[in-house]
């Protein structure tokens, strides 16, 4: 649907609860579509208000990592399908863009106490410009297309996990986030992971919508 015409009136929510004709906006569906939008947002804001409050409410750790490991998938599988949903270039390599980001974080906070909450943005840089790198010599290459483009980047994974485990690059095997500073912007150290998961799952929701 293209945007509306000029001397038509605008799409608005308020026409059909005046009763007003589809025919009268700019586009029957584009109306349909708005008069549901409000709804859905504030369904959506309330939702946001109850997961935030989930933390406050003091239940069983077990809660609070089950939720952070949803969240985590969400922020994973919206991501791949800005890649793969949206372009069409089926990707296997998207671990290794995460566990990019993870063990910059991990090294920085780890073997250099930088603190956990300063390391996040450098990690996101690192798997970007990683992606990037990738990008830069795949798509230059015309004949690296559909299945070809997928065994490239499933090879990538693997020369990650390879350089990861027996080079010295990141600090050796064995860097995890386990001995990680978490800083106290909740009760518990798993509820600040569920408030950082959350937050990212938001943004990548919003990035991808």
């Amino acid at each position: 649907l293209g945007p509306p015409r000029l001397g038509r009136p605008l799409c608005d929510a308020r026409d059909h609860r005046a009763a007003v004709p589809a025919g009268a906006c700019a586009g029957g569906a584009q109306c349909l579509y708005a008069a549901g939008r409000g709804p859905r947002q504030r369904l959506a804001a309330l939702a946001g208000i109850l997961l935030v409050g989930i933390p406050f409410l003091k239940l069983p750790a077990f809660y609070e990592s089950f939720l952070y490991l949803v969240f985590h998938w969400i922020v994973l599988a919206t991501s791949w399908n800005i890649l793969s949903g949206y372009s069409g270039y089926f990707s296997f390599g998207h671990g290794a863009f995460f566990g990019a980001g993870m063990y910059t974080t991990a090294t920085l906070a780890g073997q250099f106490d930088m603190p956990f909450l300063w390391t996040l943005p450098v990690a996101a840089l690192v798997a970007a410009l990683f992606g990037m790198g990738i990008g830069a010599v795949v798509f230059r290459v015309g004949r690296l297309r559909g299945e070809l483009f997928a065994l490239l980047t499933l090879a990538v994974t693997f020369v990650l996990a390879t350089i990861v485990l027996n080079t010295p690059l990141d600090g050796g095997q064995g860097v995890n986030l386990g001995g990680v500073r978490l800083p106290a912007i909740m009760p518990t150290p798993s509820s600040t992971f569920y408030m950082l998961a959350l937050i990212l799952a938001l943004a990548t929701i919003a990035i991808a919508y």
